[in-house]
């Protein structure tokens, strides 16, 4: 620090400051699964292959003994068309693949799928053939926020989104995690995690909150209204590829909220990693 250098003032003694243009980066956004709908909580989940599926009787609806299967083909999870090919599920008869009605749809395709469920439901009688499904189901709500390799992202600010009818009947963890020094790549906590075990205590940490957005749209609408909890950071925070730092967050003994929607957005801009 230069001492007999003074900052340059105006003509009434205040100092003269300049906004400096913000380094380049790429904008990149996080949005967990929603903590109320287990079909959306892919990033745990398991894949189940060409199961024998049991017909309930009637020859046209087929049980799976798992419930919860991923749906990322009906828009519940953000930009989900970036990884659905690992999650979509196949459903053959006889060995020959059949093709799943598209999302809204009123006619085509040869069955639809309850992925809450786990029921296949054709629209002609398969009765005496042999059903298989592979497919992707629940297996926890552990969702992470970490930059890919060779990259570090700063998350700058944040936002928690409830439907009005949430029923927050689990403790909600937010915690880092790094490699482990004494033993990479494995990680561990990296500090205590945050919980959230009302409602009351989002509030108390978020910068208010915007205003509300009412039930709207009809088929691809919601009808609960949504609220949204700002959280804006003094400080970024920074997300280290090179030292595996990431945001995990959980629901406490993966129980799913109750009511319709509930997840967390994380806003952040990537760089390339320190070297």
């Amino acid at each position: 620090m230069d001492l007999h250098h003074k900052p340059e003032q105006d003509a009434d003694g205040r100092l003269r400051v300049s906004q400096e243009p913000r380094k380049a980066g790429e904008a990149t956004v996080f949005v967990t699964h929603n903590f109320c709908d287990p079909t959306t909580w892919y990033t745990e989940s398991e894949r189940e292959t060409d199961e024998t599926l049991t017909d309930s009787g009637d020859g046209l609806t087929f049980e799976s003994d798992y419930t919860n299967w991923i749906d990322v083909t009906h828009g519940k999870v953000y930009r989900e068309d970036l990884i659905s090919a690992d999650y979509l599920p196949v459903i053959k008869v006889d060995g020959v693949t059949k093709t799943e009605r598209a999302p809204w749809a009123d006619s085509g395709g040869d069955f639809s799928i309850d992925y809450a469920t786990g029921e296949v439901t054709f629209f002609s009688s398969q009765s005496g053939n042999t059903v298989t499904a592979t497919y992707s189901r629940e297996n926890g709500s552990l969702f992470v926020v970490a930059p890919t390799a060779g990259k570090r992202i700063w998350v700058e600010y944040s936002e928690v989104q409830f439907s009005k009818d949430i029923d927050v009947d689990s403790t909600t963890h937010f915690q880092p995690w790094a490699y482990n020094p004494a033993d990479p790549p494995n990680k561990i906590a990296a500090a205590a995690a945050t919980t959230y075990k009302t409602l009351d205590n989002f509030i108390e940490e978020a910068n208010g909150t915007y205003p509300e957005i009412p039930a709207m749209g009809i088929t691809r609408g919601f009808t609960s209204p949504r609220i949204t909890f700002p959280f804006k950071y003094a400080t970024v925070k920074e997300l280290c590829s090179c030292a595996g730092v990431e945001i995990r967050i959980w629901i406490e003994g993966d129980t799913p909220f109750g009511g319709s929607y509930g997840t967390a957005t994380f806003y952040c801009t990537s760089y390339d990693d320190l070297t």
